[in-house]
Formats: structure tokens, sequence, C-alpha cells
């Protein structure tokens, strides 16, 4: 399991990556500490999720969601997690709590920016 903070500044994405054995079974969650909702989704070779709900006027944006998948050949042994703050957020950053709860062997990858 990990635990992070994935800051996404407006109007960009942050990725996080998970290397994954063919029928590793994936649990996570996120949320927004701070700043605006944000879109999420979970692809392989193709989009496997994208969180959302009906109920509300932008189905792409959220503060929280709950998600769970297993690797498949078709899909790949490479998942990308993406974040993106949309650009009506105006200049505002916002940082998203994500837990991932993956087999041992799997591998998680964030891009890390050097100050």
């Amino acid at each position: 399991m990990d635990q992070l903070n994935v800051d996404v500044e407006a109007d960009e994405e942050s990725s996080v990556i998970l290397r994954l054995g063919y029928e590793d079974k994936v649990d996570g969650y996120f949320y927004v500490e701070k700043g605006n909702n944000v879109s999420f989704r979970i692809t392989g070779n193709s989009l496997i999720y994208e969180a959302g709900s009906n109920d509300t006027a932008d189905s792409s944006e959220v503060d929280s969601d709950r998600f769970s998948f297993c690797a498949s050949r078709e899909e790949g042994n490479t998942y990308t997690l993406t974040f993106r703050n949309p650009p009506e957020n105006g200049k505002a950053k916002s940082t998203v709590f994500l837990e991932v709860i993956y087999p041992v062997d799997g591998s998680m990858f964030m891009h890390i920016e050097r100050k």
C-alpha cells in the first residue's frame, strides 16, 4: 500500500503510473485536501475508469472517489492514474490525497520536480 499527496497545478495534469502483473488486483481511493474538485481517470491500453457522478452539473469533476480494478492481458501491465485540475478553477492548485493498495511485487512511479 502507498499513500501520497499529489499536487495538481491549475489547467495541468499529474499522473501516477502502476506496473502490475496480470490478474493483480488494485483498490484505492482519493480525496481533494486543498483546492477545487479534479477529474480522475484510469487507463491501461484503453480507458478503464473515469470518476464522476450523474448527479452533478459537471460530472467529470469530483472531490473524492474509490476505485478497484484487476490487471489483464488486454489492458497490459502499465496503468496510469491521472488527475486533472480544469482551467475553470483559475490559478488554484489542488492537492489530492491518494491511497493505492496493490501487490507487493507491483511498482508505483510518479514524476517529481527538482527545485
